[in-house]
Formats: structure tokens, C-alpha cells, sequence
């Protein structure tokens, strides 16, 4: 019974495509996703270490600046 609802999350994820510009090279195969730098991934990195700073922290992780390293 469960089996199904996997299979079926599994295909929407593969249907839908990580962002813009993968979209976009599903429907024009000259653009080449690797070429493309994706904002929206940055911003919502650091975001979520502006709204995580201990989880950033035990992740080892940190913004440009240290966001997450500075809060103590």
C-alpha cells in the first residue's frame, strides 16, 4: 500500500525540474544547465543559515562573511 505513494513522489520529483534553468534546457537543449550560475540556490543557502545558526554550526558550515560562525 505504501509502495505506491513512494513510486508516485518519486515520479513528481523527476518530473519536476530543480529550477529555472534546468526547466528551461528540458525545452531548449542549447542551454547547457552547467553554464548558469542558480541565485535562487545562494539566497536560500543563506537563509537558511540566518534562520538555522546552530545547525549551521554543527554542520561546519558558514556564509561568506561567517553568519554562522558568529553567533555564539
Amino acid at each position: 500500500m505504501g509502495g505506491g505513494k513512494v513510486s508516485e513522489r518519486k515520479t513528481a520529483k523527476e518530473s519536476t525540474p530543480l529550477n529555472d534553468i534546468a526547466g528551461l534546457a528540458r525545452h531548449v537543449p542549447e542551454v547547457d544547465p552547467a553554464g548558469y550560475f542558480d541565485e535562487q540556490a545562494r539566497q536560500a543557502y543563506e537563509e537558511a543559515l540566518v534562520k538555522w545558526p546552530l545547525l549551521a554550526r554543527l554542520m561546519g558550515l558558514g556564509g561568506e562573511g561567517g553568519e554562522a560562525g558568529d553567533r555564539s
